[in-house]
C-alpha cells in the first residue's frame, strides 16, 4: 500500500467543503501540530505569488514564502513537526497508476512555456529540497517516513494528542482533530498573535447522517476508495444502492458519496453492512475484498500499527540497512528516492522544463547513478538491474536498466562510512571531473565547481551561461543580504541614489540586476524569446546536482555545498544569459566594491574549468527564425490534467504526483 500519494478519498474534501456545519472557528495557537509535510510544499509552491515555473525554479522566492509561513506559525506559539513520505516500496501494485500519472504531468511539463505557464504550475525538482532548508534553518523538527506517511501521520496525532494540518481527506476519516490547510487565515498576519482556522468536527458529521459509529465511517472511506483501494473496485455496489438524483450542482462522484453515507445510516454494524454489501459480488471475490476492505479499515481506526520506521525498511532480499543509513534517511537527511533503489531496485526522475526532441536531461548523469546503484545494491548478494524510469519524448518509460558492476567507487553500503574522507571525495571528484583543480575555489564551492565542470562536458556552456550562473549566486548571497532582497527596480533606483550607508553600493548593485529577477512582458504573450535551449541546458545543470548532492549525502555529506536557494533562480539567469550573449559582461558591470569580489569568484572558478564552449547555445538576434506570436491566452492550448486545471503534480517523487483538491 505504500505506493502513491493520491489524496485520499477522492471527492471527499471538495464535498465537505459545502458543509459549514461540520466545521468550527478556532484560534491556532501555543500548541504543538502535525503537519503533512509533501501537503504542506504543495500547497505553499501553489499559493507562493509571482513564480515563474517555465524557467526551471524560483528558489530563492518559494525559500522566502516558505519562511514566513513557518515563522507566522512560530510567533503563534505552534510548534510543528512535519512528517514526509519515504519510497516506492516494494509491493509494485501500482506501477501502472504511478507511470500513468507521471506521463499525465510529463505532458504538463513539455507544454509549460511563458505564456501557458500562467495555466500550467510544474513543481521544480528541488522544491522539496528547499522547503526543508527553511525546516533545517528554523530548527523545525521533521521525520521521514520509510514509505507511506498518511497513517504514521494520524498515529503520531493520536499519540501526541495534538491537531493534523493537511489538504488530505484521509484526515476526515482518521479519528484526530484535523484542520484543513485550506482554512488558514494568512492575511494580516503581522498584527495576530494567533491563526484563525477551522477544524472538522467528526461527531457532528456523523450525527447529521445518522451515522452510527465510526466503524461505519471507516468502512464509508474503505468502499468509496482510498489510497489504498481503488474506486472502480467497489463500482457494483453504487450499481445497486439507491443514489441520490442527479443534479446540476452535484458530480457523479459527490452523488455516491452522499448515497453510500445514507445507505450506511440504516446500519449499526459495519461487519454486518460490508457483508450484505458483498453479496452484491461473486463469491470467489468475497473473501479477497472483504480482506481488502479489513485492513484499509485497521489502518483508519489504528488497530495497525504504523510508525515512522516499517518492518520492511530493509533491502531487496530482506537484509538490513546500516544503523547510520536508517537514522539519517528517517530524520530526512537521505532523499527518500534513495530507498526505492535499495528496496525496490527501481525509481523515477523527474521530468523539468525540457526540449521533449532532446533526450531526458537525466541521461547525462546515468554514470553518477551508476555509482548510487553500485553502492546502494551491495547490501545484497543477488542484483540484476535497477531500473530507472523518467522522460522519453513526452511521456515516461525506462530509462535505463543499471546493472551495478564494480566502478571507482568500489566500495560497499555497510563499508562506506569506514573509509576515509579522503577516499570518500575522490569518489566524487573522480566521477565528475578527475584532474581539475579546485585548490583556488572557496571550500564551499568545491564541489559546485566540479558539478559546474561536468555541465560543461556534457552541454554547450559558454562563459556568458557560466557568469550568469555565478552572477545569481553571489546576488543571492551577496546582495541580498545587505539591500533586503528588494526586487522592486524603482524602489532599488530610488535607494542606490539616497542611500548613504555603506550599502550604497549593494542598492546599487541591486539595481542593476533587479532587472534579471523578472520575466519580460512580451514573453507573457509570445514565446519568440523563450529559448528552450538555454532552459533544457539549465535542467541538465539541476539534474546534475541532483544526482551529485544525493551521492554526496549518502557518502557523508563530504563536501559542503550551497543552499539550492542560494544558488538557482531560473527566471534571473535565463535573462542574464540572454543579456550577456547580447552584450558581454565587462568587469565594471556592477559598482566599484562589489565587482571586484565578484570577478574575483568568477575567475577562481572558470580558471579551474577544462570544457567551456566558446560558442553559446543561444542563436544571434539577427538570424533567430521568428516564431509564431500567440496574443492572447485564450489562443494558448494546452495539455492540462483531467481535474482542474491549475492541478500540479510533485516532479520529485513518485509518491506525490498529486493534485491538491
Amino acid at each position: 500500500i505504500h505506493f502513491y500519494k493520491r489524496m485520499g478519498v477522492r471527492g471527499l474534501s471538495t464535498y465537505l467543503s459545502h458543509r459549514e456545519t461540520f466545521f468550527e472557528d478556532l484560534e491556532l495557537k501555543n500548541t504543538r501540530v502535525i503537519i503533512d509535510g509533501d501537503n504542506l510544499r504543495f500547497a505553499l509552491y501553489k499559493w507562493c505569488p509571482g513564480l515563474n515555473h517555465c524557467f526551471g525554479g524560483d528558489y530563492d522566492k518559494y525559500y522566502r514564502y516558505v519562511k514566513q509561513f513557518f515563522s507566522l506559525l512560530l510567533s503563534c506559539g505552534v510548534t510543528p513537526i512535519i512528517v514526509f513520505d519515504g519510497g516506492y516500496d516494494k509491493s509494485d501494485q501500482k506501477l501502472a497508476t504511478v507511470m500513468h500519472r507521471l506521463s499525465e504531468h510529463t505532458k504538463n511539463a513539455m507544454a509549460c512555456n511563458s505564456v501557458t505557464q500562467s495555466k500550467l504550475q510544474v513543481f521544480p525538482i528541488f522544491g522539496k529540497e528547499v522547503f526543508m532548508e527553511v525546516l533545517k534553518d528554523l530548527s523545525i523538527e521533521m521525520r521521514q517516513c520509510s514509505y507511506e506517511a498518511d497513517e504514521v501521520i494520524a498515529q503520531v496525532a493520536m499519540k501526541e494528542n495534538c491537531p493534523v494540518i493537511s489538504n488530505d481527506s484521509d484526515f476526515y476519516i482518521f479519528n484526530v482533530q484535523f484542520i484543513s490547510l485550506d482554512s488558514l487565515e494568512l492575511d494580516n498576519l503581522e498584527q495576530e498573535k494567533s491563526i484563525r482556522c477551522r477544524v472538522f468536527n467528526r461527531e457532528k458529521m456523523l450525527a447529521y447522517y445518522g451515522i452510527y459509529s465510526l466503524e461505519l465511517l471507516h468502512l464509508f472511506a474503505s468502499l468509496m476508495g482510498n489510497d489504498y483501494i481503488p474506486p472502480q473496485v467497489f463500482e457494483k455496489i453504487f450499481m445497486n444502492i439507491k443514489l441520490p438524483k442527479k443534479t446540476k450542482d452535484a458530480s457523479e462522484r459527490h452523488r455516491k458519496i452522499k448515497g453510500l453515507l445514507l445507505y450506511l445510516s440504516k446500519e449499526r454494524c459495519a461487519k454486518q453492512a460490508l457483508n450484505k454489501l458483498l453479496g452484491y459480488f461473486q463469491e470467489n471475490e468475497r473473501l479477497k475484498l472483504k480482506q481488502k476492505v479489513l485492513n484499509s479499515v485497521n489502518i483508519y481506526n489504528g488497530s495497525t500499527t504504523c510508525d515512522i520506521v516499517s518492518p520492511e525498511f530493509s533491502s531487496h532480499e530482506s537484509n538490513p540497512l546500516p544503523p547510520w543509513f536508517v537514522t539519517e534517511y528517517h530524520s530526512a537527511g537521505l532523499p527518500n528516492w534513495l530507498l526505492s533503489v535499495v528496496a525496490n531496485r527501481k525509481y523515477f526522475l523527474s521530468t523539468q522544463m525540457e526540449q521533449k526532441d532532446q533526450p531526458s536531461v537525466h541521461e547525462c548523469c546515468l554514470k553518477i547513478h551508476q555509482a548510487l546503484v553500485n553502492i546502494l545494491t551491495s547490501v545484497d548478494t543477488n542484483c540484476d538491474a535497477v531500473k530507472i524510469y523518467g522522460r522519453v519524448k513526452c511521456s515516461v518509460s525506462l530509462l535505463d536498466s543499471v546493472k551495478p558492476c564494480p566502478g571507482l567507487e568500489d566500495v560497499s553500503l555497510n563499508g562506506l562510512r569506514s573509509a576515509s574522507i579522503e577516499q570518500r571525495m575522490d569518489i566524487l571528484k573522480e566521477l565528475l571531473s578527475p584532474g581539475i583543480d579546485i585548490s583556488n575555489v572557496p571550500d564551499h564551492l568545491k564541489l559546485y565547481t566540479l558539478v559546474l565542470d561536468y555541465w560543461c562536458q556534457n552541454s554547450i556552456v559558454s562563459l556568458a551561461e557560466l557568469q550568469s550562473v555565478l552572477l545569481c549566486h553571489f546576488s543571492l548571497t551577496q546582495i541580498d543580504p545587505k539591500t533586503e532582497a528588494i526586487r522592486n527596480s524603482k524602489k532599488l533606483a530610488k535607494l542606490a541614489q539616497e542611500d548613504v550607508s555603506d550599502n550604497k553600493g549593494y542598492f546599487q548593485a541591486a539595481s542593476k540586476v533587479s532587472q534579471f529577477f523578472h520575466i519580460e512582458e512580451s514573453m507573457k504573450t509570445s514565446t519568440r524569446k523563450f529559448e528552450i535551449g538555454v532552459v533544457h541546458s539549465l535542467s541538465k545543470l539541476q539534474a546534475i546536482i541532483f544526482a551529485t548532492t544525493a551521492l554526496n549525502r549518502l557518502l557523508g555529506n563530504v563536501y559542503s555545498f550551497p543552499n539550492i536557494s542560494h544558488i538557482f533562480n531560473g527566471t534571473f539567469i535565463f535573462n542574464a544569459i540572454l543579456q550577456f550573449v547580447k552584450v558581454p559582461y565587462k568587469e565594471g558591470f556592477l559598482p566599484p566594491g562589489i565587482s571586484e569580489p565578484f570577478n574575483s569568484l568568477v575567475s577562481s572558478v572558470v580558471d579551474s574549468l577544462k570544457n567551456v564552449s566558446s560558442q553559446s547555445r543561444v542563436p544571434s538576434p539577427k538570424k533567430k527564425k521568428k516564431k509564431s506570436v500567440i496574443t492572447s491566452e485564450s489562443d494558448v492550448i494546452v495539455a492540462v490534467p483531467t481535474e482542474k486545471v491549475e492541478t500540479f503534480y510533485d516532479v520529485e517523487n513518485m509518491f506525490s504526483t498529486l493534485s491538491l483538491e
